[in-house]
């Protein structure tokens, strides 16, 4: 009995379904990947942004691939409303190279750091990045960010799509598609730059210039509107006063006028009227009989 009991014991152990931990599976349904180089300062911001596909049991533990010499990483699962949350993360390298490592407690992602591949004092400005992704990804895409005052701006694979945000920066679409797990995808960027200063100095420095130049187009706008106001009140007023002047001198010629002349002109006096003969018309004295002209009766009439 002491025998056949451990041996029973083994049997039952075999023969029991015994569940060991794995790795949630994980398959991502979104990612977009935004390269902005001297956005806000002289290296290359990166940032992936998406979501993990509905059948992804959370929390999960997921990791991203980036490039070596990672500064100032920036790491969050992002809730519905768009708020970050920020657990505690791990930068690890394996003979696949090096990638973050974190738990995700939501759907969404996001994922940000800086590198810089540029060399100082030099105009022309090349860098590659390689993307390797450790899951399958439904919707996959690159996009670049043009600086502020570059020329001659080129990528590989060619862009396909551009387009400019609300800061009016243009940015060029390179890569669309779908990645099976392990796949990689590259995307090199040139262009020429002289000036040290990032897009967003350039853009605080333009908002900078067109405040001071609306302020100075306002106080002009200002000026000659009061100005016209002025000059057009001026001439009204000085209108007023000529005719006010003249009305004046038209009362005052009028008193001394009238202060010469009798208030009353005498037209007509019956007293002063002489006699007339009432046949030829002719003047006769007052007290005549006869008309002197034509010797008609006076006393008749």
């Amino acid at each position: 009995m002491i025998i056949i009991r451990p041996i029973m014991f083994l049997m039952v152990l075999l023969s029991a379904n015994v569940s060991f931990p794995q790795e949630k599976k994980i398959s991502i349904s979104k990612l977009a990947i935004s390269l902005w180089p001297e956005y806000d300062n002289s290296q290359v911001l990166v940032m992936y942004r998406g979501s993990v596909s509905g059948d992804v049991q959370l929390p999960a533990e997921i990791r991203f691939n980036i490039l070596p010499g990672t500064v100032d990483p920036h790491v969050a699962s992002v809730t519905l409303t768009g708020a970050h949350i920020h657990d505690p993360f791990e930068i690890k390298v394996d003979d696949k190279g090096t990638y973050v490592s974190f738990v995700l407690k939501e759907r969404n992602f996001h994922l940000e750091y800086y590198f810089n591949p540029f060399t100082p004092g030099v105009n022309d400005k090349v860098f590659s990045y390689s993307y390797k992704t450790y899951y399958q990804v439904s919707n996959f895409s690159y996009e670049v960010q043009q600086p502020i005052g570059a020329f001659d701006f080129q990528t590989t694979p060619i862009s396909f799509q551009e387009y400019k945000d609300e800061k009016g920066i243009t940015h060029s679409q390179v890569s669309a598609g779908s990645l099976a797990a392990g796949e990689t995808k590259n995307v090199s960027v040139s262009y020429f730059k002289s000036s040290l200063e990032s897009s967003l100095e350039k853009l605080e420095k333009s908002e900078k210039s067109t405040d001071v130049y609306t302020i100075i187009s306002t106080g002009v706008l200002i000026f000659l509107v009061g100005l016209m106001v002025y000059s057009y009140f001026g001439k009204s007023a000085k209108k007023r006063s000529k005719v006010q002047r003249a009305g004046a001198k038209r009362k005052t010629h009028a008193a001394h006028k009238n202060a010469n002349e009798p208030s009353e002109k005498i037209v007509y006096r019956s007293d002063r009227r002489p006699n007339f003969c009432n046949n030829c018309g002719g003047k006769v004295e007052k007290d005549a009989y006869f008309c002197p002209k034509c010797g008609n009766s006076l006393r008749q009439n």
